[in-house]
């Protein structure tokens, strides 16, 4: 499950793009370099 990969080189988070189909470029694209996993972290079943 590609979800419980915590290796930052995997993941991408964007800002600011929430109207997809508007055209609007207002979005920033960060790379992730370092995940911290909560110590009592399991999965994301039932993540609310």
């Amino acid at each position: 499950d590609i979800f419980n990969l915590p290796i930052g080189a995997l993941w991408t988070a964007v800002a600011g793009e929430w109207e997809l189909d508007s055209g609007s470029r207002g979005s920033a694209r960060i790379p992730i370099e370092q995940i911290f996993l909560h110590e009592q972290f399991n999965n994301y079943i039932h993540d609310i």
